[in-house]
């Protein structure tokens, strides 16, 4: 019995320290890419890419979610500049959000310029140069993935647990 219980109690630690890990911060190495074909694959868990775009260029990431999350595109730096667009894409190539001229218009710590809800799949977020002659250089921004979280009934969970407990007391009585 008290084995069951340490067994219980690793997979419950470990379930959760397993689903808190975040990837954390990202930073392009080489090119990124320049179209979803050939995009710098990131994964899920990323809490910023930071990396260089040249002039009239594009930098492609390619992001995975296992489930349905709010996505959200922050802090992008620096923030002078009015000669970008951010944009995210599905896995088909079908614009779902973007941002032209975000560094202008939103710029500066805490402003969300990308804030949409998506499903579980493969996404992609590209930074684009969109004014010859002015190459934008460095850039980084954050990420933010809240997941959806679907409420409990709480009658429904009070009942369950009751009759656990209830099942649990009869199983103990009839063994005394």
């Amino acid at each position: 019995m008290r084995t069951a219980k340490i067994r219980v109690a690793t997979a419950l630690v470990t379930f959760g320290l397993a689903a808190g890990a975040a990837a954390g911060p990202f930073t392009e190495v080489g090119d990124a890419g320049e179209t979803i074909a050939t995009a710098l694959a990131v994964g899920s868990g990323v809490t910023s890419i930071s990396g260089s775009v040249g002039d009239l260029s594009l930098d492609f990431y390619e992001l995975f979610y296992a489930s349905d999350v709010l996505f959200q595109v922050s802090n992008i730096t620096p923030f002078s500049f009015g000669i970008t667009e951010l944009t995210l894409f599905n896995e088909s190539g079908t614009q779902l959000a973007t941002c032209a001229d975000c560094f202008f218009k939103f710029g500066g710590l805490g402003s969300v310029v990308i804030s949409t809800a998506i499903t579980s799949g493969t996404y992609y977020l590209s930074m684009a140069d969109t004014v010859a002659g002015v190459p934008f250089g460095d850039y980084s921004f954050g990420i933010t993935e809240t997941s959806s979280v679907s409420p409990v009934p709480l009658p429904g969970t009070l009942a369950l647990c009751g009759l656990g407990l209830a099942g649990l007391g009869w199983k103990r009585r009839k063994q005394a």
